[in-house]
């Protein structure tokens, strides 16, 4: 992934943290300003954007990070680093508002490649996922309150690295959560996920955006998706690993 220069707010207090934090973002070409306290960074998240917040969680209050999120608001467009000493409130926190943690003493290698993975997926979330016009039948369930509904007669009309659009006969209101599954027309291999509708049309058209998708199956779709996008001279645009939020579990993901 192409260094590309990013910039990070770091609430930290601690010597010996900031020490260990300064080597791998200078690695990466990250820019940093420093808080030392809670009101201090939010007064610099108020006055810029930044790409990275890295926050000491220790000697702040517990519930910082919520706060956070009550002025920002939850679509806030930053990537989190959680740090902290106790195992237990890393273990303890929501991983949509800190998608990485690290325990300290900060371990010089994890350091690194917890930044670079934050950094990787920074750039990868800001590229175009490349999308495939498709046109074949797809086994859709709405998954609604422990029931699920087939819907009818639906067609996977395009697919990307993120999400799916489809059609059928039955109009998705935004926010429903939707199983998919289908099989590669070239090989025959299985694909499966589970996403929510983010749009939605009186046709029967909606947008998916994927929410867990298993790894193994992840690695299917970005392998035919390069093969769809060298057909096109298009770049492919998609993650050396699959982004985080992509390899999750679910009951409604058959792993046989």
């Amino acid at each position: 992934m192409e260094n590309t220069t990013l910039s990070a707010l770091v609430l930290c207090a601690d010597p010996q943290t900031l020490r260990a934090l300064r080597a791998p973002l200078e690695a990466r070409r990250v820019s940093r300003d420093v808080a030392t306290n809670g009101a201090m960074a939010l007064e610099n998240l108020a006055a810029r954007k930044f790409d990275l917040l890295i926050v000491d969680l220790d000697g702040l209050d517990k519930d910082w990070l919520t706060g956070f999120y009550k002025v920002n608001g939850c679509c806030y467009d930053i990537t989190v680093i959680a740090v902290s000493r106790d195992a237990e409130v890393l273990g303890n926190l929501d991983r949509k508002r800190a998608r990485f943690t690290l325990q300290k003493p900060l371990a010089p290698g994890l350091t690194s490649r917890t930044i670079d993975a934050a950094c990787n997926t920074i750039l990868v979330e800001r590229q175009p996922a490349f999308r495939c016009v498709t046109n074949f039948s797809v086994l859709a369930v709405l998954l609604y309150k422990g029931k699920e509904k087939k819907l009818p007669n639906a067609v996977l009309r395009n697919i990307s690295y993120t999400g799916a659009s489809i059609e059928s006969s039955f109009t998705l209101p935004i926010g429903e959560t939707i199983s998919l599954r289908f099989s590669f027309p070239e090989s025959g291999l299985p694909f499966q996920a589970v996403g929510k509708v983010i749009w939605s049309d009186s046709l029967g058209q909606c947008g998916i955006q994927f929410q867990q998708v298993p790894t193994d199956q992840f690695s299917v779709l970005r392998e035919w998706l390069d093969n769809k996008a060298a057909e096109t001279n298009l770049p492919a645009a998609h993650p050396v690993v699959p982004v985080s939020r992509f390899i999750s579990h679910s009951k409604y993901l058959d792993h046989s």
